[in-house]
Formats: structure tokens, sequence, C-alpha cells
């Protein structure tokens, strides 16, 4: 990105340019010339990945699962494809189950030449897979075999990532993807049926799971008529939320010690937000998609998250935003309707 505006918008002086510029940044910060031998930049990304085991969104992470540091990270080499080769290439993110309600539908988002960076930095708008699969049937009808293939593998709910150069798929990594509570609960019974899991796995899996962490709040007007909006987003995490909008981790720090329920709004769904996500109520961004790294972290813990609202700006400096054409300043109070995707002004009764 450059600004605001997209990469695949510049034309050949313009990325010339932009690399120069990276590369005298890093002439000037790592104090030599950037490496061109490819052993030494394949040597210098591994101690990057170990480095990373002790960077500070790494170890927020480590502190709010309250994991030891001591086992460490790993480094994979393989070899390289290419999403942005053109063509019948992209790269895009998957679960083989929707991973909010549990539902036996994939949800994949997916981008046309781009690599995986692209689709889960959060700061791209992606294509759905309702998208992908017309524009491209035949690939479509192959990346449903792919899913199936690894559930019945791995007897659980796949979270992974593709890449395609020139038609060809490449699937790069798969775990268990997180989930809601109630998309855990519906997939182990699911799988259970399916034959997938024995039973005794399936209550394994839905054991810390009770009533309250079942229930689903939904938002209504008293009179029983659908509630009015200020703007639609794509539903990352279901659920409904009120609380204060907040611009940043310090603004949230500081309402949640007062008390008050808040609403985290930022301008991309990035990992550095973790700290201020864990301590919010909900997210709402402007860019971003339902498997960008952020929002995946937001529905694992339990947090209402909106991304890609297309009539959200936010001025920073001024500490306002507007959406839908309204004003609001932080502090306002705003309601995430994560079941709708919907952004409104209902206040909690």
């Amino acid at each position: 990105m450059r600004g605001d505006g997209d990469e695949h918008e510049l034309d050949f002086a313009a990325l010339r340019d932009i690399a120069k510029r990276h590369l005298a940044t890093y002439a000037r910060e790592a104090g030599e010339a950037f490496p061109q031998d490819p052993q030494v930049q394949l040597r210098a990304a591994i101690a990057a990945v170990f480095t990373s085991w002790y960077g500070d969104k790494a170890r927020a992470y480590r502190e709010l699962y309250e994991l030891p540091a001591s086992p460490g990270t790993a480094v994979t080499v393989q070899r390289m494809v290419f999403g942005n080769a053109g063509g019948m290439s992209g790269a895009g993110v998957g679960f083989t189950r929707d991973p909010s309600s549990g539902e036996p539908s994939p949800w994949v988002d997916f981008l046309f030449n781009a690599q995986g960076e692209d689709v889960v930095s959060g700061r791209r708008r992606v294509q759905s897979h309702e998208e992908l699969a017309a524009v491209a049937p035949q690939f479509w009808e192959t990346l449903l075999e792919t899913m199936a293939r690894l559930e019945q593998g791995f007897g659980d709910m796949q979270d992974f990532e593709f890449t395609v150069q020139d038609g060809q798929l490449y699937l790069l990594q798969t775990r268990d993807g997180k989930r809601t509570p109630q998309a855990a609960a519906r997939i182990a019974l699911d799988l259970c049926d399916q034959g997938l899991i024995p039973q005794r796995i399936a209550l394994e899996r839905t054991r810390g799971l009770d009533a309250r962490a079942l229930a689903v709040r939904r938002l209504v007007s008293e009179a029983g008529r659908p509630v009015e909006s200020l703007a639609r987003a794509t539903s990352a995490a279901g659920g409904v939320v009120c609380g204060e909008i907040a611009l940043d981790e310090a603004q949230v720090r500081a309402r949640k010690e007062a008390g008050a329920s808040v609403v985290l709004v930022r301008r991309d769904a990035e990992t550095r937000d973790l700290p201020a996500l864990h301590l919010a109520d909900g997210l709402l961004t402007q860019r971003g998609a339902r498997t960008s790294h952020a929002a995946v972290v937001a529905r694992q813990l339990g947090k209402v998250c909106l991304v890609g609202c297309d009539s959200l700006t936010i001025d920073e400096a001024d500490r306002s935003l507007s959406i839908g054409g309204l004003a609001l300043q932080e502090g306002d109070p705003l309601t995430l309707d994560g079941n709708e995707g919907l952004c409104t002004l209902a206040r909690r009764r």
C-alpha cells in the first residue's frame, strides 16, 4: 500500500520508486545495503521468525492465555509459489465450516493477484467464496473437495491458507480453526453424526460449554420492528454489544477501568490491537476481512466483530468518526449487531 491507494493501481515507475525507498530505509536502519544473495536473505528471514517469539504481540498473546515462553517457535522452509503472478492466480484463507455458527458451509476469503499476507493483514478488501465460485467454478469445486479431505483427515473444522498460481492450487497450512462456543457445539455434534469423530471426542470438545456460553443475544426494537441501522458491515463474530467508542488501547483501558462497555473502532483489524481487543467488548473496522488475524482472535475471545464497514471514516487527529454520514465523537455510544452485520445507535435496556 502507498497511503490509501492499492499497489495494483500503481504503474511501473511508481512501483520502482517504492522499491527504491524501501531499500533506502533498510540501508538507513540496518547500516548496510539489503542483501542480494538468496541464501543470506533466507537465513535472515529464519532469524526474524525466531526473534518474533520475543516481540510485543507474541508476549501479549502468551500473557493473555498464560502460556510459557520456554517452548519457542519453529520455522518451515518450503517452495515458494506466487499468488501475484497475474491471470488465474491469487491467495486465500478459509474455514471448512462457519466458525461463528458452526453451519456446515465453507467460509473462504480470496484475493486475485495477491499473496497471503494481503488477505490476513486486515488492510485489503477481499472477495468472498460466493464471488470466487462465480468467477472460477472449476477451481471452487477442487477447493470444496480439498476441504472435505481435510476434515476427514483431521476430524475437525480446519482453518487453512492456500495459494493459486496459474490455476494450480497449493495448500500452505492447516490447523484446527478457532470458533465461538455455539460453533464448537454444533461442529462437534455434526462431526459425530457424520461418523468423523466418536461420541467420546464430541463430549470432550463440548464439556466446558454451558447454557450461558451458548446463549445468543439478539437486537430487537420494543415495537418488534427492525432496528434502524447506520451502516452495514461484514460480520466476523456474532452477538450484540453496546458501548462507548474508543479509537486506541489507551482509551479502551481508561474507560474499562471506569467500568464502561467499550467498542474499539479501527481503520484496520491488526494483530497489534490484541491488548486493546482483549479489553474491549467489540471491534468495528473500516477495512479488513472476516479471516484477518485480528478478526480470528476476536472470534476466539468471544467479542462481537464487524469488519469492512464501507461508510466508516476515522479522523484520529480529531478523535472523531463518521458512520453512514452521521458524525460521532470518541466516547459516543455505538451498538454492533454481529448477527445481522449492522451498526446502530440502539440503546441497551
